[in-house]
């Protein structure tokens, strides 16, 4: 079983991408362009780690795009719980360019919005931002 929890949230829908579309170009865009990961406020997050982090640190995730091909109990779980706002079935072929891979394509690939810059998003930590030992070697005048 998978040890991801799943907050509430609306029902997911499926839809699918079966062709190189505009969306599909804009996955492609944001995978490469900087200033387009900025303007969309989104980015894609492949693997299991990346993916499961940003769920842990409660980023949004926009959408979940997958092949159908779902082997692991931890894509089925992603695909058939509420983690994402959409889930999105592609064709293998337009998955594996996104991954740029050939062979062991990713089950999933996130899409994940961008929180916004907020400074309570910074923990600070029990001592301040910085360390006991680097505050010792700072003076304030």
């Amino acid at each position: 079983m998978s040890r991801v929890r799943h907050e509430p949230r609306v029902r997911s829908r499926e839809s699918r991408v079966e062709r190189r579309n505009a969306r599909f170009q804009q996955w492609e865009a944001l995978l490469t362009n900087r200033n387009t990961r900025h303007r969309l406020g989104e980015f894609l997050v492949q693997g299991v780690r990346p993916i499961n982090e940003a769920i842990a640190h409660r980023w949004p995730i926009r959408a979940l795009l997958h092949a159908g091909n779902l082997k692991s109990q931890w894509a089925r779980d992603l695909v058939g719980g509420r983690v994402a706002d959409e889930v999105i079935r592609l064709f293998l072929e337009l998955l594996r360019e996104l991954a740029d891979k050939d062979e062991d394509t990713a089950e999933l690939t996130a899409l994940v919005a961008i929180p916004p810059d907020d400074l309570t998003r910074i923990r600070l930590r029990p001592a301040g931002v910085l360390s006991s030992s680097t505050a010792r070697q700072v003076r304030v005048t």
